[in-house]
């Protein structure tokens, strides 16, 4: 995948024949058929195109979150005003992506729409074709359906509402409960993704509910447990700050070793 800040877009290896591709793209059809998942990191355009054989999202838009932090700004910056973006850094950008025109302030935006098209639709069309030919006719989405799917399964701060407890905490688990919420609430998507990866096994919501299990640990041994086989998140009642619980948590989402308690 070419991949930057938010989105990817699959480009051509010579050892990825059309059986691999099409292997793949059966994969996706599984995944949406039986859990209604959908790898929602893929460009909507390329996406569209699979589907629809059509783009009906704004390209530039999505183009902004394919190239990198550096290049948005240079381009941002150009849109917003030409005059006052470095040149040579706009040209050096622009021809970077193959850009044989010459650039003004009029032009710009057509210029990007053309780059971005070729980007996310024209490079990887053998990957649409193998993908469209398994779930063109088994997918049945329109396109504000796909694009509301994908906006659903996006973690964002309505992870706090699958959180699931008993009725009965005790005083100190309610505390270390709304600890948690918390913590939750402050997270950036990059570790809300790990976060939502750690409980469940994926990092897209495909859930209803994160069961929230409290167990006696000391400050030795506490640390966060998950199941992801019943999306159980097993926790120590003995946090008294959201500090500490901060602290511990991200430490084991930061650490990329997880131990998967089997049972």
């Amino acid at each position: 995948m070419h991949t930057w800040d938010n989105s990817q877009v699959p480009f051509i290896r010579h050892d990825f024949p059309a059986e691999t591709w099409k292997a793949i793209g059966r994969i996706l059809l599984k995944g949406y058929q039986d859990c209604e998942y959908f790898p929602n990191k893929l460009a909507l355009p390329f996406l569209e195109q699979v589907l629809f054989d059509n783009v009906y999202s704004d390209l530039n838009a999505y183009f902004m979150q394919l190239v990198s932090s550096q290049e948005r700004e240079v381009l941002m910056q150009a849109l917003t005003d030409f005059t006052a973006v470095d040149t040579d850094d706009l040209l050096e950008v622009l021809d970077s992506y193959g850009c044989r025109r010459k650039v003004s302030a009029e032009n710009l935006p057509k210029i990007i729409e053309e780059i971005a098209h070729k980007e996310m639709v024209r490079k990887p069309m053998f990957v649409i074709d193998c993908w469209r030919e398994i779930n063109h006719q088994h997918l049945n989405l329109s396109p504000e359906a796909l694009t509301k799917l994908l906006s659903d399964l996006q973690p964002t701060k309505k992870v706090c509402k699958l959180l699931k407890c008993d009725v009965d905490l005790t005083t100190n688990q309610k505390e270390v409960a709304n600890h948690l919420r918390r913590f939750i609430r402050e997270l950036d998507e990059s570790r809300l993704q790990k976060f939502l990866r750690f409980c469940t096994g994926t990092d897209l919501i495909v859930t209803d509910s994160i069961y929230v299990g409290f167990e006696k640990m000391t400050e030795f041994t506490r640390r966060p447990i998950a199941h992801t086989c019943g999306n159980t998140l097993h926790t120590a009642d003995s946090y008294e700050n959201v500090p500490d619980l901060r602290s511990e948590f991200n430490a084991v989402l930061e650490s990329n070793v997880w131990v998967m308690d089997i049972v």
